[in-house]
């Protein structure tokens, strides 16, 4: 996996011929940004304080992962990448979708939006 990366980053760029370079190369970084705020949300047993509205954030962040794959393909413009786009959000959001109905469906039985009750409640039960 490492030489993978390596190679990934050691590899020429592909430049497009009209495509808006700033959005283009900043929205996979969007994209990295969003995904650090989720891994900020993990429970942790040191932490004393934990964030109450845990699972509200956690769906902000997944929804707000469809806005970078829509900035990467309008600053290429292309038309299939625009196309194959459509596809991508449509099955984003499906399962977005179904993951906020199971998530929610637990939070409701445990009465908290919190990540840190789920980890105490599975303590002497599996939420399954």
């Amino acid at each position: 996996p490492f030489s993978d990366a390596m190679k990934l980053l050691m590899k020429k760029a592909f430049y497009l011929n009209k495509f808006n370079s700033l959005i283009y190369f900043f929205s996979p970084f969007f994209n990295f940004l969003l995904v650090s705020f989720i891994i900020i949300l993990i429970p942790y047993k040191s932490l004393n304080e934990y964030f109450f509205y845990g699972i509200l954030l956690f769906f902000c962040c997944l929804s707000l992962n469809v806005y970078s794959v829509i900035m990467m393909s309008w600053s290429s413009n292309s038309k299939y990448t625009f196309l194959s786009t459509i596809r991508v959000i449509i099955q984003l959001i499906s399962y977005e979708i179904s993951m906020m109905v199971f998530i929610l469906s637990m939070s409701l039985l445990l009465n908290n939006l919190s990540f840190m009750y789920y980890e105490k409640y599975q303590m002497y039960m599996w939420l399954m």
